[in-house]
């Protein structure tokens, strides 16, 4: 199986593999997870000083996917974008082997970007929207959503009514400044 997804820059970023066979968890094997830069063909590794660098030739460096202790079969490792070198539009190449009871693959590539809000961020965003204070405005016909400190905006909608045409009263829609 093979997928594209974007990640943010400066983030650790979990990889998970679920090893079956017939449907069933396969336990107790050690998963390596080869990384690979498409745009120099180099895969990355760490240095004898423990920095982390891109190299293009001496083998292919592999880690090690520790299994889950609470999810049999479920193998797993934090790539920490940090400090690797990566640039926005990088992508990498996450390719998971084992040769425990069958030749095993998984890749997972992966485009990484400036900040992505993270799904925890952006519930968090939702929360001030729907707990904090919000004010229409019928003088400039805006409805705006307010920060934690209830001054600072975070949202601004111009407002209008059926025809289209800007209100503080009968709105029927709102659209985003």
């Amino acid at each position: 199986m093979s997928q594209t997804i974007v990640r943010s820059l400066g983030k650790v970023h979990p990889l998970e593999v679920a090893v079956k066979n017939a449907g069933v968890p396969v336990s107790g094997l050690t998963p390596q997870l080869e990384i690979r830069r498409m745009v120099d063909n180099t895969y990355f590794d760490f240095g004898a000083s423990g920095l982390p660098y891109f190299v293009s030739s001496g083998g292919t460096p592999l880690f090690t996917m520790p299994e889950s202790l609470v999810i049999p079969g479920l193998y797993r490792y934090e790539f920490n974008s940090t400090g690797k070198g990566l640039v926005t539009g990088d992508e990498l190449t996450f390719l998971a082997k084992n040769t425990g009871i069958k030749p095993f693959y998984e890749t997972e590539h992966v485009v990484f970007e400036d900040d992505i809000p993270t799904i925890l961020e952006r519930a968090l965003f939702m929360c001030k929207v729907e707990r904090n204070r919000w004010k229409l405005d019928r003088v400039t016909n805006t409805m705006t959503f307010y920060d934690d400190d209830q001054v600072t905006p975070l949202l601004v909608f111009d407002m209008k009514d059926f025809d289209g045409n800007p209100t503080g009263m009968n709105i029927f829609e709102r659209l985003p400044q």
